[in-house]
């Protein structure tokens, strides 16, 4: 105590904050015409940049997807600030020799007691940044993107070896990197995925919309024809309809006594049956087994298949390929009326499994999309009823730079969706400069429509898929593959907001696919590298998408 009351007299704590002031106003006064600009114009420059890349996700902030030129810029203009703030503040500290200076106040000072210790501010004051941080991932004061994500596969065995499955006594699905076709709302809140390539189709069922909890179990059973991919619908009630081409188990591939099948399985969250009483929508032999399916769900609960074949040459000038649809009353098809509705050109990717989509429009009228991959073109197929007994086409895309077959993305570069008027919006990867593209269809065959560009020319882009909201707008997710990212673009009309969600590394098969969970959100399955050797499946869900 009476080195305290000595210490006050003497007036030393004043000398001490005097002496402190006094330098730190010789410091900060003559650098505030030159650093305070310099800072408000680094914020400012960080929250351009930054804004739409950077995310809350799974709980901490990301910057979503590889720096571009402006962050990199942003980041060494502070270091060059940094450096020279921090050179001309130890400058400032030797021409004015504080060192002599503080231990002059030092030595003025009275002895005295040392103080007891206060763990509890100095504890507060370490947690300070922990709870700041905390505090901020919580509240998201400025409105950043927050995202929820899961490595679904990350504790898999993706290869199980022979181990047999205790349902039917198979061996236990394998799962690989370019086998995801389809996402679906199951029922009861669950995500079903379709995995099908080169072997029967399986199905990947997620507990609720993040999938930590799976089951991955067969779809297809045993004798069918492995090489055309499985076509997939969601009904009204959460079940699935699924495509199989069923095979006679002692055929023999180039046999001409060879024949498949298209039949239909029904598929709820846990298992796939065939449709009860359905017939065979169709028959094929081995010479014109390369034929395309497409589903889609009819409002009254029933079902449109449509089918793609090549006709034979001695009929054509030129390599032709007819468009068929099969309309059905019942999920099961027990009654399937086929009509043809088109004939195009053949486009040489035969095997292409994302070539022909399909939908229905609220009034029952089918509209069908067949994307040539070799030349770019687009053609759209509406019909003027629902039998289809008149159809008109339109071909909004014309023909492009053509492409190879090597190195293109194996997931869709094509997707639509109808809207409640019945007109389609079609979004596709233009084969001329390779950006992302969305058609506002005016017409139902899409004979003239609004178009908007999503990403920018020049730039490698994989697979995409499309939904449309609660609120009538178009999503459209699509692999930036040069800037390692997942982007959303929210669409009303024409007038397009592109959001990044989610760092995508690697070109892991390139494959998206991507529905609205019960709660209205998209949820994107999709898979890239790990980081490590391997690959993984990846289901990422943003939670509050502008």
């Amino acid at each position: 105590m009476e080195a305290r009351a000595e210490t006050r007299r003497g007036g030393v704590l004043w000398l001490a904050y005097a002496f402190a002031a006094r330098h730190l106003l010789g410091l900060m006064v003559p650098g505030l015409p030159v650093f305070l600009p310099i800072g408000l114009l680094a914020a400012l420059a960080l929250a351009s940049v930054v804004d739409g890349a950077a995310a809350v996700v799974n709980g901490g902030f990301q910057l979503i997807g590889t720096p571009g030129t402006p962050v990199l810029v942003w980041s060494g203009a502070v270091l060059v600030v940094s450096a020279v703030i921090a050179r001309l503040y130890l400058h400032r500290l030797v021409i004015k020799g504080t060192i002599a200076e503080f231990h002059e106040v030092v030595d003025g000072l009275p002895e005295s007691a040392p103080r007891p210790p206060r763990p509890v501010p100095v504890l507060a004051t370490l947690l300070l940044p922990s709870l700041l941080y905390g505090g901020a991932v919580l509240v998201n004061p400025l409105g950043w993107l927050e995202v929820s994500q899961t490595a679904v596969t990350e504790n898999w065995v993706v290869n199980p070896g022979h181990e047999e499955s205790a349902e039917d006594g198979r061996p236990k699905p394998r799962l690989g990197w370019s086998d995801l076709q389809a996402l679906h709302a199951g029922q009861g809140g669950r995500m079903v995925m379709l995995m099908d390539h080169l072997a029967e189709a399986r199905l990947l069922t997620c507990a609720d919309s993040r999938c930590a909890g799976t089951r991955f179990s067969w779809a297809e059973p045993v004798n069918v024809d492995h090489e055309p991919a499985a076509a997939s619908a969601r009904l009204p009630d959460g079940r699935i309809v699924v495509t199989t081409w069923a095979v006679d188990e002692d055929a023999r591939e180039l046999d001409e006594n060879w024949r498949a099948r298209l039949g239909l399985l029904i598929c709820d969250a846990m298992a796939c049956a065939p449709a009860p009483g359905g017939k065979p929508i169709t028959e094929v032999t081995w010479a014109t087994r390369n034929r395309m399916a497409a589903l889609a769900a009819r409002p009254g609960g029933g079902l449109l298949v449509a089918q793609l074949h090549e006709l034979p040459l001695e009929d054509n000038d030129v390599d032709r390929e007819v468009l068929l649809i099969t309309t059905c009353d019942d999920p099961a098809c027990t009654r399937p009326r086929t009509k043809e509705v088109a004939k195009l050109p053949a486009d040489t990717f035969v095997l292409d499994r994302h070539g022909l989509l399909a939908g229905v429009g609220p009034d029952d009228r089918p509209v069908l999309v067949r994307v040539d991959r070799e030349t770019g073109t687009i053609y759209v197929i509406s019909c003027d009823d629902p039998a289809c007994v008149q159809a008109r086409m339109g071909r909004p895309v014309r023909s492009g730079a053509p492409e190879s077959s090597a190195g293109r993305p194996e997931g869709a570069e094509t997707a639509m969706v109808i809207r409640p008027d019945g007109r389609p919006l079609i979004a596709y990867r233009d084969s001329a400069d390779g950006a992302i593209k969305l058609l506002d269809c005016r017409t139902r065959e899409c004979s003239q429509a609004g178009r908007a560009t999503l990403s920018e020319p020049g730039h490698d882009h994989g697979a995409l898929a499309m939904v449309l909201d609660r609120g009538g707008r178009a999503l459209v997710a699509f692999r930036d593959l040069d800037r390692e990212r997942i982007v959303v673009a929210a669409c009303t009309g024409t007038r397009c907001t592109p959001t990044p969600v989610t760092t995508s590394q690697g070109d892991a098969g390139q494959v998206l696919a991507m529905a609205l969970d019960g709660h209205g959100r998209p949820v994107i399955a999709w898979t890239g590298f790990d980081g490590s050797d391997g690959w993984e499946l990846f289901v990422t869900t943003p939670l509050n998408l502008p």
